[in-house]
């Protein structure tokens, strides 16, 4: 083997094992109960999505990501889907500027409680990459405030 094509199949080789092969969760994105668009990072402990939750996953080319959610109290599915396979017409940049390989589902209104999000990146055959899990908890109730107020002087 000559040393140009040694170049270049080490070249071709670091560009597929950099591509992205872990299931991975971006961001979620949503509107508030105050009709805010809000774009919360995977580490958000809690969410007030006044209605449908978006989930923008990172899996790179030739991958599906299949995503459960569970109800952590009963452990009840809420949620199971899988995106279709990802391309190169599937580039994403995202508000800060990132650009990833990924899709975009969308979770029905959950209602209140802790939730488990589990992100399994598939290849294109349906075997399993890799798989993250995410918790989070919605709590969409308003605080309470008293009636009348009292005020305590101090």
């Amino acid at each position: 083997m000559k040393l140009s094509e040694f170049i270049i199949s080490a070249l071709g080789l670091s560009l597929y094992l950099s591509s992205p092969a872990s299931a991975q969760l971006y961001n979620y994105s949503y509107n508030d109960t105050g009709g805010k668009l809000v774009t919360a990072k995977p580490d958000t402990a809690f969410l007030n999505p006044s209605g449908v939750i978006t989930l923008n996953l990172i899996s790179g080319l030739d991958r599906k990501e299949r995503v459960t959610v569970t109800r952590d109290s009963d452990k009840t599915s809420m949620f199971e889907g899988t995106t279709s396979l990802v391309t190169v017409a599937d580039r994403i940049t995202s508000i800060d500027g990132a650009e990833y390989y990924g899709k975009s589902l969308v979770l029905p209104t959950l209602g209140e409680g802790a939730f488990t999000l589990k992100s399994d990146t598939l290849d294109n055959k349906g075997n399993l990459v890799s798989s993250s899990t995410y918790p989070f908890s919605i709590d969409i109730t308003a605080p309470s405030i008293p009636d009348p107020i009292v005020w305590i002087r101090a």
